[in-house]
């Protein structure tokens, strides 16, 4: 699976969701959803773009028996922590939101162990 180019394209809808919230807001004179669209363009744009940058650097990631799951993890728990924002907002109840974020720490904590296993100490 070209991991690159799926993280790069879901960074790019990320970011058009981001934008559309963002133009959303400012039509409505109402800011007090910032929080979401911050995340959407910052953990959904930024990271995945890199996500997909490092990966396209180093092809050698793909590789990893942990890539599909660390793609699928940081995939759904990003969706799932930006919808859990909203729901903070809307019902105060921040439980997707923290379970949200911990998926995420999980899923950097993979990325993270791939880079330091198949580029870092590569040999």
């Amino acid at each position: 699976m070209r991991f690159d180019i799926w993280y790069i394209a879901i960074a790019l809808l990320m970011l058009f969701a981001g934008e559309i919230f963002g133009e959303w807001m400012a039509s409505n004179r109402d800011h007090s959803l910032a929080l979401v669209h911050a995340h959407l363009n910052v953990v959904g744009w930024a990271s995945f773009a890199l996500f997909g940058l490092i990966h396209h650097a180093f092809p050698v990631l793909a590789s990893s028996r942990l890539a599909m799951a660390q793609f699928l993890i940081a995939t759904f728990s990003t969706v799932f922590f930006i919808a859990g924002l909203w729901v903070v907002w809307a019902v105060g109840n921040p439980l997707g939101a923290i379970l949200g974020s911990y998926a995420l720490m999980l899923a950097t904590a993979l990325f993270t162990v791939m880079f330091f296993k198949r580029v870092v100490f590569a040999g």
